[in-house]
């Protein structure tokens, strides 16, 4: 096994690694003292956390300081073994991360250290030291250890007996799983795989969320939003404008405008702010289809574009089985809604028949990392960029009562709902699968800094504040032009090729 060979052997560039798993067994002392530190050695790795959700509970943070895939419980793993640490094997993680405490244990996650491929070990202690477990430092461990054994004098009989359990469990599970191939499952469920009894508590919890969210809109059903982030997608609007001609709102306008008649479908509409915003602009005759997944939404802008007199049409439907008629529509517009849908690859081919010739399909759309996690490349030019910020910036809004972050968070926030789900999969899908008229990327990371959690830090009257924002907005734009890190958002006008 890889997991065991890699105690034999020998590597020291850990510069080039770039996934990880963090085994999290240790007491929750332990913890709090190596995660700054395990965040400081690997700021260039996204860790996926093997947990017990009781750490969860205690520590809310714990998901929140460094940059992870996603988090395995422990109690998954346990419920079905086979099919979970096969999984984790199939990673081929560069790095393994084990806690090793005053107290030597023998759980579940010390047999995924042996089981999972991995290129390295290392065991950091409650002090926050770390080791690499190689040949070079059999000596110290083996110290170490024996240290432990004499500090707990039960464990001078127990530890054989575990640390042959957890060889014998471990070579049990590796023959079980290659007899059982078949049965094993991605750890992190893409698509069709997440089409199963949590998908009915994602499209609650997505619904309550919005819901909630909209109770506090601004008069015209568009979301609120922090002045700093406000002036931070003017910018965006102006790069736009620079390179098309127009800003995103005039392109729609205008496109609209020049088809008489026009058939248009707003995709993930919620409350339809924007669009009826925008169909107020319009000179020419057109109906709007508004879909959303969200009832009480969709009665919110039936009410409002009433009162104007707009030619809207609502319906509420599951937006991943949709069937649209095929050429019958001239406009095709996604505000911020592609990142929440499942089944793209059935949704953009939806679209790309019910457009009619010479129709378009209009995006402005949110395509970061899937969970809205930063890259690793634009995670460790964040956290350097935070280093230089001043406190008074440092201050997370995203719990109602601001605290303190002295690392920016890199949180995953489609664990439960459908935010982010396939979002960095929305971009090359869209290459792929429509033909490309314009395309604008902005924005690989300022909006980290201006975003729900930390704009309100920002007071625009103040000349530094804005002054600052110009700047990490410059250094996103010269990053962007370089290619050297991702966009997280962008612009795009497409139509179906024929």
């Amino acid at each position: 096994m890889r997991g065991l060979l890699s105690l034999l052997t020998r590597e020291s560039d850990v510069k080039r690694y770039r996934t990880g798993i963090f085994l999290v067994s240790a007491e929750p002392d332990v913890i709090a003292k190596v995660l700054p530190a395990l965040q400081e050695h690997f700021p260039q790795v996204s860790f996926t956390c093997l947990v017990s959700r009781a750490y969860v509970e205690l520590f809310s943070w714990l998901g929140e300081v460094f940059g992870k895939e996603e988090v395995v419980w422990i109690e998954q793993v346990k419920a079905n073994p086979v099919r979970w640490l096969a999984a984790l094997r199939k990673r081929e993680f560069d790095v393994c991360v084990v806690l090793w405490s005053g107290r030597p244990t023998f759980r579940m996650s010390k047999v995924a250290a042996f089981y999972v491929k991995v290129r390295r070990i290392i065991v950091y202690d409650e002090n926050g030291d770390s080791v690499v477990l190689d040949r070079s430092n059999w000596k110290y461990v083996l110290a170490r250890a024996s240290a432990r054994l004499r500090k707990w004098r039960p464990a001078n009989v127990l530890f054989p007996l575990g640390f042959i359990y957890l060889v014998g469990r471990t070579f049990s599970l590796s023959a079980r799983a290659s007899v059982r191939t078949s049965e094993s499952v991605d750890v992190a469920p893409r698509s069709d795989a997440l089409f199963d009894s949590s998908y009915a508590a994602r499209i609650e919890k997505e619904k309550s969320i919005y819901t909630a969210l909209h109770q506090e809109s601004n008069e015209d059903l568009t979301e609120r939003i922090n002045s700093a982030l406000s002036y931070v997608l003017d910018k965006v609007q102006e790069k736009v404008r620079k390179q098309t001609g127009s800003n995103v709102w005039d392109f729609v306008v205008k496109s609209v405008n020049e088809r008489p008649g026009c058939n248009i479908l707003s995709l993930g509409s919620g409350p339809c702010g924007t669009e009826i915003n925008l169909a107020q602009r319009f000179t020419v005759d057109y109906i709007l289809d508004c879909l959303d997944i969200n009832p009480h939404l969709l009665a919110k802008g039936e009410e409002r574009s009433r009162q104007f007199g707009l030619k809207f049409r609502f319906s509420a439907q599951d937006i991943n089985s949709i069937a649209l008629p095929p050429r019958s529509y001239d406009i095709v517009f996604a505000h911020a809604a592609l990142h929440h849908f499942l089944a793209l690859e059935h949704i953009f081919s939806q679209v790309r028949n019910a457009l009619k010739p010479g129709g378009l399909f209009i995006a402005y759309e949110v395509i970061p990392r899937n969970g809205m996690l930063m890259w690793p490349e634009t995670n460790e030019v964040v956290q350097r960029l935070w280093r230089l910020l001043p406190d008074r910036l440092k201050y997370d809004h995203s719990s109602g009562t601001p605290f303190y972050t002295p690392i920016h968070p890199n949180r995953n926030v489609g664990l439960e709902s459908f935010e982010c789900i396939r979002s960095e999969e929305i971009y090359p899908l869209l290459k792929k699968m429509f033909r490309t008229q314009i395309e604008v990327p902005v924005l690989a990371f300022t909006r980290r800094f201006v975003d729900t959690e930390f704009g309100p830090n920002y007071d625009l009257s103040r000349q530094e504040d804005r002054a600052l924002i110009d700047l990490i907005f410059e250094l996103d734009e010269q990053y962007l032009n370089s290619g050297k890190l991702k966009p997280v958002t962008i612009f795009m006008v497409m139509d179906s090729g024929y």
